[in-house]
Protein backbone atom coordinates (compact mmCIF):
# COMPACT_ATOMS: atom_id res chain seq x y z
CA UNK A 1 0.00 0.00 0.00
CA UNK A 2 1.31 3.09 -0.72
CA UNK A 3 0.58 7.09 0.75
CA UNK A 4 0.41 9.69 -1.52
CA UNK A 5 1.17 13.71 0.01
CA UNK A 6 0.99 16.71 -2.31
CA UNK A 7 4.80 18.51 -2.27
CA UNK A 8 5.56 22.30 -2.62
CA UNK A 9 8.38 22.32 -5.10
CA UNK A 10 10.56 25.75 -4.50
CA UNK A 11 13.23 27.20 -7.23
CA UNK A 12 16.56 28.48 -5.56
CA UNK A 13 15.62 28.31 -1.83
CA UNK A 14 16.72 31.02 0.59
CA UNK A 15 17.56 30.11 4.11
CA UNK A 16 15.22 30.44 6.29
CA UNK A 17 13.73 28.32 7.86
CA UNK A 18 12.26 24.61 7.02
CA UNK A 19 13.54 23.31 3.52
CA UNK A 20 17.04 24.53 4.31
CA UNK A 21 17.82 23.93 7.85
CA UNK A 22 19.54 20.57 6.28
CA UNK A 23 21.91 22.68 3.97
CA UNK A 24 22.06 25.55 6.47
CA UNK A 25 24.22 23.38 8.91
CA UNK A 26 27.21 23.49 5.88
CA UNK A 27 27.38 27.04 6.40
CA UNK A 28 25.13 28.89 4.67
CA UNK A 29 24.04 32.92 5.60
CA UNK A 30 20.68 33.57 6.33
CA UNK A 31 19.44 35.26 3.11
CA UNK A 32 22.30 33.34 0.84
CA UNK A 33 20.41 31.95 -2.57
CA UNK A 34 21.50 28.29 -2.73
CA UNK A 35 20.18 27.15 -5.98
CA UNK A 36 18.68 24.13 -7.04
CA UNK A 37 15.23 23.06 -6.27
CA UNK A 38 14.01 22.49 -2.19
CA UNK A 39 10.58 19.87 -1.65
CA UNK A 40 8.65 20.09 1.15
CA UNK A 41 5.53 18.28 2.59
CA UNK A 42 2.73 20.88 4.13
CA UNK A 43 1.24 17.64 5.53
CA UNK A 44 4.47 16.56 7.40
CA UNK A 45 6.02 19.31 8.99
CA UNK A 46 10.27 18.51 9.24
CA UNK A 47 9.47 16.47 5.71
CA UNK A 48 12.04 18.53 3.12
CA UNK A 49 14.63 17.17 0.71
CA UNK A 50 16.52 19.30 -1.98
CA UNK A 51 18.65 18.40 -5.25
CA UNK A 52 20.31 20.74 -7.83
CA UNK A 53 17.97 19.63 -10.51
CA UNK A 54 14.24 19.09 -10.34
CA UNK A 55 15.05 15.71 -11.32
CA UNK A 56 16.62 14.91 -8.24
CA UNK A 57 15.11 17.06 -6.26
CA UNK A 58 11.58 14.58 -6.69
CA UNK A 59 13.83 11.36 -6.10
CA UNK A 60 15.40 12.95 -2.68
CA UNK A 61 12.12 14.20 -1.94
CA UNK A 62 10.41 10.48 -2.52
CA UNK A 63 12.99 9.05 -0.57
CA UNK A 64 12.30 11.52 2.06
CA UNK A 65 8.76 11.20 2.37
CA UNK A 66 9.30 7.06 3.21
CA UNK A 67 12.12 7.71 5.44
CA UNK A 68 9.90 10.37 7.25
CA UNK A 69 6.58 7.93 7.41
CA UNK A 70 8.84 4.94 8.44
CA UNK A 71 9.97 6.83 11.37
CA UNK A 72 6.58 8.39 12.42
CA UNK A 73 5.10 4.66 12.05
CA UNK A 74 8.24 2.84 14.18
CA UNK A 75 7.31 6.23 16.88
CA UNK A 76 3.48 4.69 16.76
CA UNK A 77 2.18 8.73 15.48
CA UNK A 78 -0.44 8.55 13.08
CA UNK A 79 -0.58 9.08 9.75
CA UNK A 80 -1.91 12.57 8.59
CA UNK A 81 -4.74 12.94 6.45
CA UNK A 82 -3.18 13.73 2.93
CA UNK A 83 -4.57 17.31 1.86
CA UNK A 84 -5.57 18.27 -1.52
CA UNK A 85 -3.37 20.35 -4.18
CA UNK A 86 -6.11 23.07 -4.05
CA UNK A 87 -5.92 23.57 -0.84
CA UNK A 88 -2.05 23.99 -0.38
CA UNK A 89 -2.22 26.39 -3.83
CA UNK A 90 -5.29 28.84 -2.08
CA UNK A 91 -3.22 29.04 1.17
CA UNK A 92 -1.25 32.65 0.37
CA UNK A 93 1.46 31.78 3.52
CA UNK A 94 2.96 28.86 1.48
CA UNK A 95 5.09 30.15 -1.45
CA UNK A 96 5.89 28.19 -4.31
CA UNK A 97 7.08 27.72 -7.89
CA UNK A 98 4.81 23.90 -8.36
CA UNK A 99 3.17 21.33 -6.31
CA UNK A 100 3.16 17.48 -7.17
CA UNK A 101 1.96 14.18 -5.70
CA UNK A 102 4.53 12.53 -4.50
CA UNK A 103 4.20 9.07 -3.57
CA UNK A 104 5.96 6.45 -1.09
CA UNK A 105 4.98 2.61 0.25
CA UNK A 106 3.31 2.93 2.99
CA UNK A 107 5.67 1.21 6.16
CA UNK A 108 4.59 -2.00 7.56
CA UNK A 109 3.21 -2.95 11.13
CA UNK A 110 6.64 -4.20 13.38
CA UNK A 111 5.85 -7.53 13.92
CA UNK A 112 7.50 -9.37 17.17
CA UNK A 113 10.09 -12.13 16.61
CA UNK A 114 12.26 -14.20 18.33
CA UNK A 115 15.92 -15.28 16.24
CA UNK A 116 18.85 -16.35 17.46
CA UNK A 117 22.53 -15.63 16.83
CA UNK A 118 25.97 -15.84 18.16
CA UNK A 119 26.82 -14.00 21.17
CA UNK A 120 29.71 -12.28 19.96
CA UNK A 121 27.82 -11.13 17.13
CA UNK A 122 25.05 -9.57 19.24
CA UNK A 123 28.04 -8.26 21.39
CA UNK A 124 29.30 -6.17 17.74
CA UNK A 125 25.65 -5.15 17.28
CA UNK A 126 25.09 -3.70 20.43
CA UNK A 127 28.74 -2.02 20.33
CA UNK A 128 27.28 0.38 17.54
CA UNK A 129 23.68 0.55 17.91
CA UNK A 130 20.45 1.28 21.11
CA UNK A 131 18.29 -0.48 18.78
CA UNK A 132 18.83 -4.45 17.66
CA UNK A 133 15.70 -4.15 15.95
CA UNK A 134 16.01 -0.96 13.56
CA UNK A 135 20.26 -2.48 13.08
CA UNK A 136 18.92 -5.56 11.94
CA UNK A 137 15.69 -4.86 10.00
CA UNK A 138 18.09 -2.28 8.12
CA UNK A 139 20.24 -4.57 7.22
CA UNK A 140 18.02 -6.96 5.82
CA UNK A 141 16.60 -4.20 3.54
CA UNK A 142 20.22 -3.31 2.60
CA UNK A 143 20.69 -7.37 1.37
CA UNK A 144 17.42 -7.43 0.15
CA UNK A 145 17.38 -4.50 -2.14
CA UNK A 146 21.04 -4.70 -3.31
CA UNK A 147 22.68 -7.53 -2.46
CA UNK A 148 22.32 -9.32 -5.74
CA UNK A 149 21.08 -12.85 -4.54
CA UNK A 150 22.87 -13.29 -1.56
CA UNK A 151 21.36 -16.89 -0.29
CA UNK A 152 22.32 -17.56 3.88
CA UNK A 153 22.52 -21.18 4.79
CA UNK A 154 19.99 -22.37 7.16
CA UNK A 155 21.66 -23.30 10.26
CA UNK A 156 24.69 -21.90 9.32
CA UNK A 157 26.74 -18.09 9.64
CA UNK A 158 28.07 -18.93 5.92
CA UNK A 159 26.77 -17.20 3.12
CA UNK A 160 26.41 -18.69 -0.22
CA UNK A 161 25.97 -16.69 -3.84
CA UNK A 162 23.16 -17.26 -5.61
CA UNK A 163 23.58 -18.52 -9.21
Amino acid sequence: MNACYPAVIDINPVVEGGITRARNKAGNKTGEMLGGYGVTFPDLPGCYAAGDTIEEAMRNASAALALHLEVMQEEGLPMPQSSRPETILADPSIRLAAIAMIDAPTPNKSVRVNISMASDLLDRIDAVTSNRSAFLAEGARYLLERGGGVKVAAGSGARRRKM
